[in-house]
């Protein structure tokens, strides 16, 4: 009677059959491994999931007749990973001891200590986690108009920005759109409107003079748009050079003379300081755009490398900085002294150098104000190193001296000893719940419910 009722209950379907064979090779014991991909196994789980489940309700209901006493008691779990049950936390458990050990001694406990059966749920369980983990929503990847925006709403109102707010009318009440480098200039108490453009290539402020007609500045500022994405990504070494080349190209191009659109241009040095350094403004023609590329490199020569992102004082001390400022302040007043010898009226040479002295001192003294804030953070963080360097040349002196590498080798053994008892706890949980008549029980009563359709109570 036994035997007909387990043919008749037996499933007819491969995966069926496939999960059968694997039950009866667990209970003799075998420990080898199957030979069956990872592919077709996460599509077994996925697509023959619905068939497997069924046919193992029919061998458990047949397995627990009365007149059933020869079969094998071990019943498919329909899903080892859910949160309800203990076997979820339980497979947690070894994927978080595995993962501590190396790859041979891993290796090893799955073909020794592992059965068939436990090998072949715990794949299952990590592909399911697979799969919901990569069905899960991706995060949002912020663009660089989202950061901006995010920078924004925090950013505190700028000094300028009433300036910035009577320029905007201005471009709203004639019509004009926003075009970066395209500056709007009024007179108090005149309705005549300028414009000019301004441009930074680097640390070059390129400058037009100011005009009437906005046609004629929309081509100034068209050249110097195509000039200066052809600098972009231009190595120190030949900036120079393809300074002069895309300058006179990009005006060719548009029919202009550096002369007629009274183009200047400004060596800027911000980084280091609270105020970026402004040099006179050197003609973009002839001997004067030497010598403004001249004082260029100079002045790039006497400031050195700094950081593009983050504080100063990570890579440069008080000191270093100070000693910046003494050459960039030296070699200033040399280009300033040779700028002047080209100018023949003593009364612009001498305006020309008060206002550059002017510029210097007022620097000097907003530089002042951040020394002090600058030499308090700089010994916190000091301070902060030594405190840190303490603490650990003190808890290496607690630890025990390790002589030989042999220490460090009983050390790694000791630790992997102490994960593979755990392991060995957690598998014996494991065979244990799986073999609990109690919980036979139990899943036979909830598939009986399920399949009349009653509801089900929660406290079974």
């Amino acid at each position: 009677m036994a035997t007909t009722t387990l043919a008749s209950a037996l499933p007819s379907s491969p995966g069926q059959r496939d999960h059968c064979c694997r039950q009866s090779r667990a209970q003799k014991g075998l420990l080898e491994i199957d030979a069956v991909d990872r592919q077709s196994r996460s599509v077994e789980l996925h697509g023959g999931h619905e068939a497997t489940c069924e046919g193992s309700e029919q061998i458990s209901a047949g397995l627990l007749r009365p007149d059933a006493t020869t079969a094998p008691t071990r019943i498919c779990q329909k899903c080892p990973a859910d949160k309800g049950h203990r076997i979820g936390a339980l497979l947690k458990g070894l994927h978080r001891l595995l993962q501590r050990l190396n790859h041979q001694v891993r290796r090893t406990v799955l073909e020794t200590r592992f059965t068939e059966a436990q090998r072949y749920d715990f794949e299952r369980w990590m592909l399911s986690r697979s799969v919901v983990s990569c069905r899960s929503p991706l995060p949002r990847t912020l663009c660089k108009q989202d950061v901006r925006k995010a920078r924004k709403k925090h950013q505190k109102p700028s000094k300028s920005s009433k300036k910035a707010s009577l320029a905007a009318l201005c471009r709203l009440k004639n019509g004009l759109p926003h075009q970066p480098g395209l500056i709007v200039h009024s007179r108090q108490g005149r309705e005549e409107r300028y414009y000019s453009v301004v441009l930074t290539v680097g640390r070059i402020r390129l400058l037009t003079r100011e005009h009437r007609d906005l046609q004629v500045v929309k081509v100034f500022h068209a050249a110097l748009v195509a000039f200066k994405k052809r600098m972009e990504g231009v190595a120190q070494a030949s900036f120079e050079e393809r300074f002069r080349q895309e300058l006179r190209s990009s005006l060719d191009e548009h029919k202009l003379n550096p002369g007629a659109m009274g183009l200047r241009f400004c060596i800027c040095l911000a980084p280091l300081w609270s105020r970026p350094l402004v040099t006179p403004p050197f003609r973009a023609e002839g001997e004067a755009l030497d010598a403004g590329l001249l004082a260029w490199r100079r002045l790039g020569e006497a400031r050195g490398w700094v950081p593009r992102r983050g504080s100063v004082l990570q890579v440069l001390s008080p000191e270093d900085i100070a000693a910046s400022w003494s050459r960039v302040r030296r070699v200033y007043l040399e280009v300033l002294e040779a700028d002047c010898q080209s100018i023949r009226r003593e009364s612009a040479k001498r305006l020309k150098a008060e206002t550059a002295i002017f510029r210097l001192s007022e620097l000097e003294a907003a530089q002042a104000g951040l020394q002090e804030k600058r030499l308090e953070r700089w010994n916190q963080q000091q301070m902060a190193k030594e405190e840190a360097s303490q603490r650990r040349n003190a808890c290496l002196s607690k630890r025990p001296p390790r002589t030989s590498d042999e220490d460090g080798e009983a050390g790694r053994r000791g630790r992997n000893g102490r994960i593979l008892e755990d392991v060995d706890k957690l598998l014996y949980k494991w065979i244990k719940w799986s073999r609990s008549p109690r919980r036979n029980s139990r899943i036979l009563a909830l598939q009986t419910l399920r399949r009349s359709g009653r509801p089900i109570n929660a406290s079974m």
